[in-house]
């Protein structure tokens, strides 16, 4: 069973110095109010811009200073999506695998995809030695 798209409407801000400071990887995470992350938004984020329909992937935390119709988006996931500080931007909810699929971050995505092609051809392989061996049984 598919669990329902809900799209969120939300006004975009910049960081704050304290999150950016402290966080060496801030520019993954898309921040919410904190009653928001966790609540109506899932773990993963897909945030699309109203105008233009691109698309970002991020990951959702909760952050203090933010009100409940804001996101804060770091500036280069601003640049990215082609929008500034008071743009509105359509938020869904992702899976997993959708935010490591679909990343934005060629080394996220690649590294990913580059795992599941991996077990994918380590499940064949085995499947493939297991007929064989199973065939060489018989004659």
């Amino acid at each position: 069973m598919k669990k329902k798209q809900v799209e969120f409407k939300y006004s975009v801000i910049d960081m704050d110095t304290a999150f950016v400071a402290g966080v060496p990887d801030y520019e993954t995470y898309a921040l919410f109010y904190m009653r928001n992350a966790g609540h109506e938004i899932d773990r993963y984020v897909k945030i699309t811009t109203t105008d233009s329909h691109k698309s970002i992937y991020r990951k959702s935390s909760g952050r203090n200073g933010v009100l409940s119709n804001q996101v804060a988006l770091a500036y280069k996931t601003q640049k990215e999506l082609g929008v500034q500080p008071n743009t509105d931007v359509t938020i869904t909810t992702s899976s997993f695998w959708g935010y490591y699929w679909y990343n934005s971050e060629s080394y996220v995505k690649l590294m990913f995809r580059i795992g599941v092609i991996g077990i994918i051809i380590t499940v064949l392989s085995s499947f493939i030695s297991i007929v064989k061996d199973c065939i060489c049984l018989f004659y």
